[in-house]
């Protein structure tokens, strides 16, 4: 999803204008100043502030504002430029190519599933991509160095869900580490796909779900984002029926993760770094030869045991063990 980029002298649906972009000042679009969030709306007399901007673009480290953004009072923004446009998703996860790209642990648990998914999906929706040879980059097929002790209470957070007694905006307020809530592990635009923490009858329960997020958050997301202030994570949990009726996705014990101005021969050397700085269940470093080609690292935790598994996959498709640099493919 994109939509035209919103700008000084820009309206709402009611008429309200953009008259001050007090965030931004040296990013243009059209020759314009492109609005980010707080900029200033005038409908007359009154004013309010633009809002709920993109969760992947930003100027000078402000969301940046699009069509059909809500302002602070909830109006939603209208027309935009001609010619430049922005959005939410990110592209390799967006829904169309779904199911491609989160076959990813189909292939761990039944090798050669994960590409029979991805070769199922129309071709005029990928690319066609083989395995190449083997590659001529880096491979790091070492265990972890990770010596710490990982977190496994979640210190009560299942009481606290039990008392939100089934009211989900309650639910995805409560925090679950310094920098995360469940609401931005769980809900767009924090992340790239919008679930709404509702289990399906046999799934895990909410209680249990949080509880497998908080302890990814203290013993993954947050050492990582401490290491790499550009990360952002795309996927979190996500409903039964998605992928591998095996992935830990639907359990909140799994994250996947890019990296903001991160080039493609970049994701080896994190991905190395990611494995000894925290503890795992599994760790798979991922690329992709369709779309944009940007690689992603999928990360594990498991409160039940950590298997420590290291795998690289290309294309949904399990290529070897440990971390191999496929940056060139």
């Amino acid at each position: 999803m994109v939509k035209p980029i919103q700008r000084l002298t820009d309206p709402n649906v009611l008429g309200g204008v953009i008259i001050n972009t007090d965030g931004n000042t040296t990013v243009f679009a059209n020759n314009l100043l492109s609005s980010v969030n707080t900029s200033v709306v005038l409908y007359g007399p009154p004013t309010t502030r633009t809002a709920n901007g993109s969760g992947t673009v930003f100027a000078h480290g402000i969301n940046v504002n699009y069509t059909d953004n809500a302002d602070a009072d909830g109006i939603p923004r209208a027309a935009g430029s001609p010619n430049v446009f922005v959005g939410d998703d990110i592209d390799q996860d967006i829904p169309s190519i779904r199911g491609v790209v989160e076959a990813d642990e189909e292939d761990v648990f039944v090798p050669g599933s994960g590409a029979a998914r991805f070769e199922a999906v129309p071709k005029s929706e990928r690319e066609a991509a083989v395995p190449p040879p083997e590659p001529t980059g880096q491979s790091n097929v070492e265990t972890s160095k990770f010596t710490g002790t990982p977190t496994a209470d979640c210190g009560g957070i299942e009481s606290t869900v039990t008392a939100a007694d089934g009211d989900l905006s309650t639910i995805e307020a409560i925090s679950l580490s310094p920098r995360f809530t469940v609401k931005k592990l769980t809900r767009k635009p924090s992340i790239a796909f919008d679930n709404p923490l509702n289990p399906a009858s046999g799934d895990l329960s909410r209680e249990e779900i949080v509880c497998n997020l908080k302890l990814l958050c203290i013993n993954c997301l947050e050492p990582i984002y401490d290491r790499y202030n550009n990360s952002f994570v795309t996927n979190t949990w996500r409903p039964r029926g998605i992928g591998s009726p095996t992935s830990q996705h639907p359990k909140g014990q799994a994250a996947d993760i890019q990296f903001r101005g991160v080039k493609k021969s970049d994701y080896f050397q994190i991905a190395q770094s990611i494995k000894d700085l925290v503890p795992f269940d599994q760790l798979l470093l991922e690329y992709k030869t369709t779309g944009t080609g940007l690689p992603w690292i999928h990360i594990s935790f498991n409160k039940d045991g950590n298997r420590k598994q290291v795998l690289t996959l290309l294309n949904n498709k399990t290529y070897g063990q440990g971390l191999i640099d496929l940056a060139d493919r």
